[in-house]
């Protein structure tokens, strides 16, 4: 696979070096700067410098309109150039963004120039101007005046042609700004042969216009394949992200767009342009995330978005010398929030995510060069506008990951496509052995809950037998006992007890056969209350101990709570008396809220821990299957408190086979 991939990216990058070169490339001459309002480029013929930068100390004269035809022969204030002009500080004050400025410079050009079709690249000013050679007017964009209501802002790049007649020329322009928060000549200005002015112009122009082709193309394909495929949303984000930045190419640089709709509001260009940057912004790192969700928290793109909002509402209702001075502040916030992404995009080469190497590559350049435009636009450093270039290489990478996305796809769909040829080629033996496979299984499960069925009829029964036989046998042990206590004192009652027990032992040899023969069901036509209060008569008759009851108006039960509750106090009555030597029990059968509460309290010798024997636990088991909870409290000398709360607000299953 690694193989594969460099296989590809030589004709890639190959394709970005020629891209380079052919756009980027201009030929190294010595620097050239302006002295005391004059550059010396009378050495060496312009036709051999190539395009010049006409940067240095240019002469500055604010809020002054000088006449190109007499100018003065004492000297304004020297400024840096290209500089804006609200850094200056001009007899004392600070130069502020609104106002009109008149800049002048002497070019001294060789002998061979004379006479010779010359060229100056005039990038846009801020934010308009007109610009004059030897005191003839040549061009410029918008209407510069001295208010904010005679001038009228325009960008608008172009290239004016002059003849010089001697080897000293003047160079003034008339610069006006009351529309935008920065103002003056900030662009560099170069001079230069007609036809290599013209063809650095074109190269320039012609980028531009391959880049915002490819970014709209790019945005509308990335756009289809989301239309496709919605849960890619990383197509999504990237295609929003190209259409925006395609659209913001289109006014910035060259201004494209100015040569479709020359009308257009210089004012919304300037609002469209600022929209689509702070958009951009957290677009892009929402297309990181979905590319790495597990690197890129969610909470940064939420931020991201919020912020964005917030700068868009302040550009659509205020106006441009206002809404511009957001630029700084968010473009602090862009660097921060891309170096975040580029930590996110470490971790996740620490953990090995799909394609990250390529991805951080392409990312990081186009960040670099985002960040030079930044300090560039700033006039912190002094290179030129690389962003373009790192956005090219940046398409490059994304384009060759999808391609490797599609390729991998077609890839699987091959394999796919071969074994379901395979599949079916095979199908009838497969469907065979998978049918004897079903037909073992399902034979094997008939066969596991057959058993399981006999299982759980064992429990039921064993549950009842112990229910049963543990209380008759109870109460039968209590009247022998007494038997043998009266056989000598009183013997006439000896044979009352004796019958007493035979009477009990009856009842329960009858219940055993019932509960086997009916499958142990308590009929449902039988009132709870009923048989509560006849299992306390009997155990009372039967064992001669004491029964308190408080039984509340319960509503209707289903099956299984009844038979829950019964057993419940045969179990906790037998319990006391064989194991508790209780003689008084007190119990109580309450409805709170949406419960059914059950209490049975006893006065025996208690324990200091109870411990559950096979009547408790088969009680438990048949409270949880009703999403009841059973609670047994005792204390040494104590007795004992057993509590059962059932829920009534639910359809409960009926209980067949414990």
């Amino acid at each position: 696979m690694k193989n594969k991939i460099l296989l590809y990216m030589v004709p890639i990058l190959t394709v970005i070096v020629a891209v380079f070169f052919l756009f980027f490339y201009e030929k190294s001459e010595r620097m050239y700067s302006a002295v005391d309002g004059k550059l010396d480029l009378s050495t060496t013929s312009i036709k051999e410098l190539g395009p010049t930068s006409l940067t240095g100390e240019w002469y500055f004269y604010w809020n002054e309109w000088l006449d190109p035809a007499h100018l003065p022969n004492d000297a304004g204030m020297l400024i840096d150039m290209p500089a804006k002009w609200n850094d200056q500080v001009w007899q004392g004050e600070q130069v502020p963004g609104d106002g009109y400025a008149t800049y002048h410079l002497k070019v001294q050009l060789a002998e061979d120039d004379l006479n010779t079709m010359l060229g100056l690249y005039l990038p846009n000013a801020f934010t308009s101007y007109k610009v004059w050679i030897d005191g003839e007017e040549l061009g410029g964009a918008g209407v510069p005046g001295t208010t904010r209501e005679t001038t009228k802002p325009a960008y608008q790049p172009q290239v004016v042609y002059f003849k010089p007649s001697s080897q000293e020329i003047d160079l003034v322009f008339h610069v006006a700004n009351f529309h935008h928060s920065k103002g003056g000549l900030w662009r560099i200005i170069r001079i230069g042969e007609d036809k290599a002015i013209t063809s650095l112009r074109e190269k320039q122009l012609a980028f531009e216009m391959f880049l915002i082709g490819s970014l709209l193309v790019m945005g509308l394909y990335h756009l289809g394949l989301f239309m496709l495929r919605r849960k890619e949303k990383s197509t999504l984000f990237f295609g929003l992200f190209c259409l925006v930045i395609g659209i913001r190419a289109m006014m910035v640089g060259e201004v494209f767009f100015n040569q479709v709709l020359p009308d257009f509001p210089w004012e919304w260009l300037k609002k469209i342009e600022y929209i689509c940057f702070y958009i951009a912004v957290p677009l892009f790192v929402s297309f990181a995330r979905q590319l790495y969700p597990n690197e890129v928290h969610k909470n940064l793109t939420r931020t991201l978005w919020g912020i964005a909002s917030l700068f868009v509402f302040v550009i659509i209702f205020t106006p441009a010398r206002v809404f511009t001075l957001t630029l700084t502040a968010y473009q602090i916030i862009t660097v921060v929030a891309i170096m975040l992404v580029v930590v996110a995009g470490m971790k996740a080469l620490k953990n090995r995510r799909d394609m990250i190497r390529l991805n951080l590559g392409v990312g990081i350049i186009y960040v670099i060069t985002v960040i030079n435009d930044f300090l560039f636009y700033n006039q912190l450093i002094t290179t030129r506008e690389l962003s373009p270039f790192g956005l090219f290489i940046f398409l490059f990478g994304q384009s060759f990951q999808l391609s490797t996305q599609f390729s991998r796809a077609f890839t699987k769909v091959e394999e796919m496509s071969q074994e379901l040829q395979e599949l079916n080629e095979n199908l009838e033996r497969k469907v065979e052995e998978r049918t004897v496979g079903l037909e073992k299984s399902q034979k094997e499960t008939v066969e596991a809950l057959i058993e399981m069925s006999v299982l759980e009829e064992r429990n039921r029964i064993a549950h009842e037998l112990h229910d049963i036989i543990g209380h008759s046998l109870t109460t039968v042990i209590v009247q022998l006992e007494a038997g043998k206590r009266l056989s000598k004192a009183k013997p006439d009652q000896v044979y009352e007890k004796m019958e007493l027990s035979q009477e009990l032992l009856r009842k329960g040899l009858d219940r055993i056969r019932e509960s086997v023969k009916v499958l142990g069901e308590v009929q449902e036509s039988i009132e709870i209350e009923e048989a509560l209060k006849g299992l306390v008569d009997d155990t009372v008759k039967a064992t001669g101990v004491l029964i308190t009851s408080s039984i509340d108006e319960i509503p209707k039960l289903n099956h299984a709570q009844k038979k829950v509750i019964y057993h419940a106090l045969q179990e906790g009555i037998t319990n006391g008396i064989r194991h508790g030597k209780s003689t008084h029990f007190h119990f109580t059968l309450q409805v709170k809220d949406k419960f059914l509460e059950f209490k049975l309290v006893d006065n025996g010798v208690g324990e200091e821990k109870i411990e559950y024997g096979f009547g408790l636990n088969a009680m438990e088991n048949r409270i949880e299957m009703l999403n009841g909870e059973l609670t047994v409290k005792t204390e040494k000398g104590r007795g004992c408190e057993l509590v059962i709360t059932l829920p009534l607000q639910q359809e409960l299953p009926t209980i067949v086979n414990e």
